[in-house]
């Protein structure tokens, strides 16, 4: 079924293991850019507005390390798609100490992880400056879980 999926697009991502249970596959969103942009504007009708966060970042801005715990059901993935300017995500472990380690994610880049990476921590670095075609002085990360 992967394969499939990765059959139709015009860009071939390249997936890199995080750990298990977690992919980063780097502009697998870039062919939906323009939908996803689309959908940006209309408010992702159909989505209950926890099943899909919206996170704006303008430079300086972060998120400390975290988990994803709001969600009843840990047994889905979270699914986290960057649009714009690039950003450092921390990719941590099962305890907040512990030490994170950095991936750029660049416009279109989405990471994945469940299983026994549903819980890890993570977060973004602060977000440097920059200029991006179609979002200009930000980054916009949607996270989409399962909530129910």
């Amino acid at each position: 079924m992967t394969a499939d999926l990765f059959d139709r697009l015009a860009v071939s991502p390249s997936p890199q293991k995080l750990a298990d249970g977690a992919m980063l596959l780097r502009g697998f969103a870039r062919p939906f850019e323009h939908a996803l942009m689309a959908a940006l504007e209309a408010g992702f009708a159909g989505f209950s507005p926890d099943a899909c966060l919206v996170n704006r970042y303008e430079p300086g801005a972060r998120m400390s390390l975290h988990q994803d715990r709001d969600e009843t059901d840990f047994g889905a993935p979270i699914v986290s798609v960057s649009l714009g300017l690039p950003a450092i995500f921390l990719w941590g472990g099962a305890m907040r100490s512990d030490k994170p380690a950095r991936y750029r994610l660049e416009h279109g880049d989405v990471v994945v992880w469940g299983g026994p990476s549903r819980l890890i921590f993570h977060g973004v670095a602060p977000l440097a400056g920059g200029e991006h075609v179609l979002l200009g002085r930000r980054r916009i990360n949607l996270t989409f879980r399962k909530t129910r």
